[in-house]
């Protein structure tokens, strides 16, 4: 799709429309865009800059129901959203949190949270949970045990080659 808007109404077939990267990025600013102009009563939350754009599309947090404001070390060259879940949740547990539930129906951030847990755990986390499935099977893993038992040697070597 060349451009996507509020107006525009959703494919018939959404299967092209996912298998399109830029499809998925101009999803992702429409997103953030309507995000950061209708800031709901939540009192923090933090939107991500738009894949390898941070100059353009910087990553800002909306504080105690503040204007947006730039939150650059969250700014990163990172096009998969996925790996954007990692930098999010340290950013949160370095603020003080100490439980974090990731949303997603992908296997990918089940790994990526195994293989960053101790870094993670190190910096003060106790608690990783992933929520996956929808309404009726929706499920709430606890990644934190699962690293536990599964144990470092397992867990460090799925993905041997990130650092």
């Amino acid at each position: 799709m060349k451009v996507i808007c509020e107006e525009m109404p959703l494919p018939v077939s959404m299967d092209p429309f996912w298998a399109s990267s830029s499809n998925k990025s101009k999803l992702q600013g429409l997103l953030r865009n309507y995000v950061l102009a209708h800031p709901r009563p939540i009192t923090d939350f933090v939107v991500s800059g738009i894949g390898f754009s941070p100059n353009i599309n910087p990553c800002q947090g909306i504080f105690n129901s503040s204007y947006p404001i730039p939150v650059p070390d969250l700014d990163a060259n990172i096009e998969e959203a996925d790996v954007w879940t990692i930098p999010h949740a340290l950013d949160t547990t370095n603020c003080g949190a100490k439980r974090v539930l990731l949303l997603s129906n992908d296997t990918d951030v089940v790994v990526l949270g195994l293989h960053y847990w101790s870094i993670l755990k190190a910096h003060g986390l106790k608690e990783l949970w992933i929520k996956a499935g929808l309404v009726m099977t929706a499920r709430y893993i606890p990644l934190h045990t699962l690293a536990t038992r599964m144990g470092t040697e397992k867990w460090k070597v799925i993905i041997p080659s990130v650092t």
